[in-house]
């Protein structure tokens, strides 16, 4: 359909429940020489949608303002109604005229009349916008050989998708590597190999990624030299960082022999003098930061096998106990059947270490359920590092330009966790990078990220509204506020003209270049001053 410059209106009357006849009249004739208009008794309801492509004119119009209740403000409504008529969803101002303010007039046939109006001169002031379609390359790059990062790539590859992997140790595997030499006091899980057709770089890491969703141009360090790979999507599973392990003032496991990695608590115990007394053996978490229930899991596998020996008690100490999931409930029920003492603790812990209780750590904390200060003297305390550094690895946040929270792990500004959903369009992230631990949770974050995936690249193009924001060419000084200031990256610069320039594909439509341009260079045509003003009485 070709584009008129007239602007249509659409009102959906909810069977005369919103206005009636004498009131879509009155419309009528106020726009009977400047807009088409079309009525409908139930356009939010998908039979009502259906209607509308055969209702409305041969050309697309410029704009369109949709009058109805408040359905109108729903972005699935107004997208899927866009849709049907051809039209960009920028182009539809939707007005609510089932309000209170207005539904509860005696006469409010007037007040319908004024919000059409002043939905009219929004739409007179947003233009047309053009559409545009990219491909979008059907490769993914998944980094990190972790449970999240194979559970993805194994899904995605299950789809079609051409996989590449990067696994910076020698062989992928992450935490499953740790559990292959299972004892009795690590969970076991088995994970099948790799299919063949996904191709694995070891040893190997992410050194640059430029270009946008749909065609990313990643640099890698291999042991065969530097490789270039171009993909669709990136996959970020890396894992936490293992670069420091801070919460303690000094390195308080090299200061007190008493306390140690919870890793290697085991060990540590074995090396213990035998005393004729019962050797109290604690396992620490949610020192500074609540974990989840993979510790909860690990201290909890630890905790019986060590309290097998009759010389030992064990104390697990823990903000709140983490077990749902129906093993761990199993597994809870079996550590206390062994004795092992669940110890839930507030506010801050303090440790004492005193040489006239035998070089014994003291644990001072106040108990949850009775409120009050204890104290408990302990011969080896084991630290579970999750409690103390969860962070994502830092250096792959700055390549990848994705934002970190203020635990410095991804999914920043992802209140509702949408799977892998990051600040920059085609870039995902599944596993312990995001604060999951727990295997099982790992691996259906993973795969629902890997369905997020291939729902942005299954349509093998992506078509764009050209409704992002306008830079005036003759205003732009090239300050790079914009491009600071945008959470997405969709600001550019253009080297040609030396001006700021906007990607369409990644833009999100947010406004926060066109507020924070200090010389008012950028606009968000759909929200312009003029749009925004005309609704001011």
């Amino acid at each position: 359909m070709k584009q008129n410059d007239n602007l249509s209106i659409i009102i959906c009357h909810c069977e005369g429940a919103l206005c009636d006849d004498n009131t879509l009249s009155n419309i009528k004739s106020v726009y009977k020489e400047s807009a088409d208009i079309f009525d409908y008794p139930a356009l939010c309801t998908e039979t009502g949608l259906k209607d509308v492509p055969g209702s409305l004119s041969e050309e697309k119009p410029r704009g369109v303002v949709v009058a109805g209740c408040s359905k109108v403000y729903d972005d699935a409504f107004l997208t899927s109604l866009a849709n049907k008529m051809g039209i960009a969803r920028d182009s539809l101002f939707p007005i609510n005229i089932g309000t209170a303010d207005i539904q509860s007039l005696k006469d409010k046939s007037d007040a319908i009349v004024k919000q059409i109006q002043k939905g009219y001169r929004a739409a007179s002031f947003i233009p047309g916008f053009d559409k545009k379609t990219i491909p979008m390359n059907q490769t993914v790059l998944v980094l990190g050989g972790g449970i999240a990062g194979m559970s993805a790539a194994r899904e995605l590859d299950e789809r079609g998708y051409r996989i590449i992997l990067l696994e910076k140790e020698s062989e992928p595997g992450g935490m499953l590597n740790l559990a292959k030499t299972k004892t009795d006091h690590t969970p076991s899980y088995h994970y099948p190999p790799l299919p063949k057709g996904i191709k694995v770089y070891t040893n190997s890491s992410l050194t640059s990624l430029a270009g946008s969703v749909g065609s990313f141009r990643a640099k890698v360090k291999s042991p065969g030299g530097e490789i270039e790979i171009t993909c669709g999507a990136v996959v970020i599973a890396t894992g936490r960082w293992k670069g420091r392990n801070s919460g303690f003032p000094g390195d308080v496991f090299q200061q007190d022999p008493g306390m140690c990695k919870a890793s290697d608590l085991v060990d540590r115990v074995a090396a213990l003098p035998r005393k004729k007394e019962t050797r109290r053996i604690a396992i620490l978490l949610d020192y500074k930061v609540e974990e989840t229930k993979a510790s909860a899991e690990m201290a909890f596998h630890m905790a019986l096998g060590l309290q097998k020996d009759p010389k030992n008690q064990v104390f697990i100490f823990s903000r709140e106990t983490r077990v749902s999931a129906k093993s761990l409930e199993i597994l809870f029920d079996e550590v206390q059947d062994a004795g092992v003492v669940i110890v839930k603790y507030e506010d801050t812990l303090n440790f004492n270490k005193d040489s006239s209780h035998n070089e014994r750590t003291e644990i001072i904390y106040t108990d949850t359920l009775l409120q009050q200060p204890m104290k408990l003297l302990c011969d080896l305390i084991g630290i579970s590092l999750s409690g103390i550094s969860p962070e994502a690895d830092p250096g792959m946040a700055d390549l990848t330009g994705i934002n970190l929270d203020t635990l410095g792990q991804f999914q920043d500004n992802n209140v509702h966790l949408f799977p892998g959903k990051t600040n920059r369009p085609g870039i995902f992230t599944a596993g312990a990078c995001t604060g999951r631990d727990y295997i099982p949770d790992i691996i259906t974050d993973a795969k629902a990220t890997a369905l997020a995936v291939h729902t942005l690249l299954a349509g093998k193009t992506m078509e764009i509204e050209l409704s992002s924001v306008t830079v005036d060419e003759d205003k732009c000084i090239l300050c790079l506020t914009c491009i600071r200031s945008c959470p997405f990256h969709a600001m550019i610069i253009d080297t040609e003209k030396d001006v700021a320039a906007c990607l369409p594909e990644v833009c999100q439509k947010c406004g926060s270049c066109a507020g924070e341009c200090p010389i008012k260079a950028i606009t968000l045509p759909a929200y312009s001053d003029n749009v925004i003003l005309s609704q001011i009485d």
